[in-house]
């Protein structure tokens, strides 16, 4: 049964209908005291889900970054061996490269020692003739055909040393070029022999032809021959033509230093067979193995 209140002002309310509105007031509050108080009994369990998410990613985990340094050496690494391997491939085939060139250079050294070892053949067998003609000199007017041995007292070739590579192996390290001890010991070999040539040439052939040329120019009268170059070169003379002298001791200081110019020239000579030697075994063994 509802009941009506007359209020001050003269209006009339209606008291169930306010205590239902009241009642409904509260049952709202209530929910929303409970979603409120739900909410906050579930929020640490979800920090808690939240909190521990990141040490469960598998990029934060230290087998990871040791994985990612590991690809990183290894592929450095790598970046590495293969320059190493594309610089060894270039190196390899420069000093093939140089073993070719060597290989034209001993082929002119050998011609060449081949022209100059016959000459200076030559060369001792004509100072032989020279000696028994000097033992046979009686006075000015029997010069006993010396006149025609006087070439072999000079003009003596030289050899010219075909170097150009074998100095690039030398100056430009190419020598570490060549992966072969053998081929690297041949070549060192070769280039002694050379060498050792050389040496001979400077220091004991050379001075000793300056030390005859007084000699011959004290002994023999030039003047006395018409056409002179070109008896001189085919060393066809008169076997009567006056010398400028007979001493005795003059002509055997000469017979000495003659002498000992074909004790050099044949020794020598024998140096010039060595290289040549070891000039063909070289080009031999370079051609079977490059």
């Amino acid at each position: 049964m509802m009941e009506t209140i007359d209020t001050s002002d003269g209006t009339h309310k209606n008291s169930t209908t306010d205590e239902s509105i009241r009642k409904g007031e509260t049952d709202k509050l209530e929910t929303t005291n409970e979603l409120v108080t739900t909410n906050q009994k579930q929020e640490p369990g979800n920090m808690d889900v939240h909190s521990h998410h990141p040490h469960h990613a598998p990029g934060k985990k230290f087998s990871h970054y040791l994985y990612e340094f590991l690809m990183l050496f290894l592929a450095v690494f790598c970046g590495f061996l293969a320059e190493y391997k594309l610089e060894h491939v270039i190196e390899h085939q420069k000093g093939t490269q140089y073993l070719h060139s060597l290989q034209e250079d001993i082929q002119v050294d050998t011609a060449k020692l081949s022209i100059i070892i016959t000459e200076f053949e030559q060369k001792r067998s004509g100072l032989d003739s020279l000696l028994r003609a000097i033992q046979g000199v009686s006075d000015l007017y029997n010069s006993n055909g010396l006149y025609n041995y006087v070439k072999y007292t000079t003009d003596y070739p030289d050899f010219i040393y075909t170097d150009r590579t074998m100095q690039q192996l030398k100056n430009a390290g190419g020598l570490r070029m060549i992966d072969d001890k053998e081929t690297t010991n041949r070549i060192v070999m070769y280039d002694a022999s050379i060498r050792r040539l050389l040496l001979t040439e400077q220091l004991e052939l050379n001075p000793n032809q300056q030390s005859v040329k007084p000699l011959t120019i004290s002994i023999f009268d030039f003047s006395r021959i018409p056409d002179f170059e070109n008896k001189f070169l085919s060393g066809r003379f008169d076997n009567n033509i006056p010398l400028l002298t007979n001493d005795k001791k003059l002509l055997k200081q000469y017979y000495n230093e003659i002498w000992i110019m074909k004790r050099k020239v044949g020794q020598h000579a024998r140096n010039l067979a060595e290289a040549k030697i070891a000039a063909v075994q070289l080009l031999r063994f370079l051609k079977e193995n490059y």
